[in-house]
């Protein structure tokens, strides 16, 4: 059970509590009180109640009034949507009941996962899915249902995009938020937040720099006896984000933005539910991940239409540790003599899309655009267990005469490596015709066009095929894939 006391103090208007209206960038926030949320998740500007499509948001002023601080608080309430909670910064959405298994690492994602309409998961199952913390956020957009067609592959189920607000250079403008509270069985510790936000124009109207800065600190309430830490999951989250906005012209604007962010588990969440408030394991499992994200975009009138470019680069880190309570090479099970795993994982994303839209309020519109992605991951998942090198080389005979240092270097038991390239280009585009406010018509496709190589090595070592259950070995595969389609809608 937890309590909180939250405090805000906001300088102007503050972007938290702004619905928002069309602009030449839909990320803008409208005056308060204009009642119309603008989705841009379908690739244009429309009013949630006109988009033709199955689509909910959550404006930036409903995430305050309900003090939601990460994506578990708010996302389920959503229909048709589930949130898969997991462990920070691994935990999924699974829409309309469309998953690829029942736990994320098995297989790709079937939502796609989106920053200001930068994808921030790569092909294959991720590594990391950021939750991005919900100060300064203008809303959170959801599509339930198939977006292959604008957005290609890891949208099966629909999509979530969050959109920040970006550098507003009308105004001077900050906020701030603060939260203290208090969680059962956490053993005196207190839960706290401080997140800040300034919005300072350098050339009025057209040049303006915003800046955030967070950091949130949850307490455990697990206690766990095989490590003898009360409180033992304790969780911080902490970021910063920039943007810069430049509008040279009316019709032109330039914008960039960065948003790094990261979260440390101390220990992990599943618990024994024989004893409430209480798991063991042998060591402590923290988790860490972490992104930045960086993307350039160009919007330009052009009088008709809207032309929009948008190139990205996202960086991604994942370090996992798992104890172990098998019998392994030497037999125990307690305390700093198990077994257990360390991942690390790394992923980088290079993305770039243009595309035209239409214009206006006619009967007919169109969207056609391009896009390129270039992912790359990297992961090393290890099992250790402390004096297995040395327990080998003093029993030789219990392992096939080979030594420690053959099996077990460095008291590593099996290794898996995995370094994987996808690349992803696509082509899309769509009419839409609505004889009538009520009804549309909407005829488009996507050409898709993409290529997967990757290299895994299987580091046998103690826990190898050889007989007796030892091998000394690596094994190296190869594999390299293409395909090409058409996905209509």
């Amino acid at each position: 059970m937890r309590t909180t006391l939250h405090l805000a103090a906001l300088a102007g208007v503050s972007a938290l509590a702004l619905a928002v209206q069309p602009a030449c960038a839909a990320e803008e926030p409208a005056a308060e009180g204009a009642g119309t949320i603008v989705v841009t998740a379908t690739k244009r500007a429309v009013a949630l109640d006109q988009a033709p499509i199955a689509a909910s948001a959550v404006s930036g002023k409903d995430l305050a009034a309900a003090n939601a601080q990460s994506l578990g608080d708010y996302i389920a309430r959503l229909p048709g949507v589930v949130f898969n909670d997991y462990q920070p910064g691994v935990s999924e959405v699974v829409i309309r009941g469309i998953a690829a298994t029942t736990y994320h690492e098995q297989g790709q994602t079937t939502v796609g996962y989106y920053l200001n309409e930068v994808p921030v998961v790569e092909p294959g199952f991720p590594i990391a899915i950021p939750d991005v913390d919900t100060f300064d956020l203008n809303r959170v957009e959801v599509l339930r249902g198939p977006q292959g067609t604008l957005f290609g592959s890891s949208t099966l189920g629909g999509l979530v995009n969050y959109v920040v607000n970006l550098a507003d250079p009308t105004k001077i403008d900050a906020a701030a938020s603060g939260l203290v509270g208090t969680t059962k069985n956490s053993h005196g510790e207190a839960n706290y937040a401080a997140k800040a936000m300034v919005n300072v124009p350098l050339i009025q109207d057209k040049l303006a720099v915003r800046l955030v800065a967070l950091q949130r600190f949850d307490a455990g309430y697990l206690d766990n006896p095989g490590t003898g830490v009360n409180g033992s999951n304790d969780f911080r989250t902490r970021g910063l984000r920039g943007s810069v906005v430049f509008t040279p012209s009316a019709g032109t604007k330039l914008s960039y933005l960065s948003s790094w962010q990261d979260t440390y588990l101390e220990d992990q969440t599943y618990l024994d539910l024989d004893h409430p408030y209480q798991r063991v394991t042998a060591r402590a499992e923290p988790q860490r991940t972490r992104f930045w994200l960086n993307s350039l975009r160009l919007d330009q009138d052009l009088g008709g239409a809207e032309l929009t470019a948008i190139g990205s680069i996202v960086e991604k880190h994942n370090f996992t540790q798992f104890s172990y309570p098998y019998y392994y090479v030497t037999g125990v099970t307690t305390g700093a003599g198990a077994a257990y795993s360390a991942g690390n994982a790394r992923a980088n994303i290079k993305t770039g899309e243009v595309r035209l839209a239409s214009k206006g309020e006619g009967p007919l519109r169109y969207l056609i655009g391009a896009s390129y992605m270039e992912a790359r991951k990297y992961s090393y998942d290890q099992i250790f267990q402390s004096g297995a090198e040395a327990y080998i080389d003093a029993n030789p005979s219990l392992f096939g005469g080979y030594a420690g240092s053959v099996l077990t270097p460095g008291d590593r038991l099996y290794g898996y490596i995995s370094d994987t390239f996808n690349q992803d280009v696509g082509v899309f585009g769509e009419v839409s015709y609505a004889p009538r406010h009520d009804i549309e018509i909407t005829l488009g496709g996507r050409y898709f066009w993409n290529r997967y190589n990757a290299t895994v090595i299987n580091q046998a070592g103690a826990l190898g095929g050889y007989e007796g259950g030892y091998h000394a070995t690596d094994a190296t595969g190869y594999v390299s894939n293409k395909e090409d389609g058409f996905t209509p809608r």
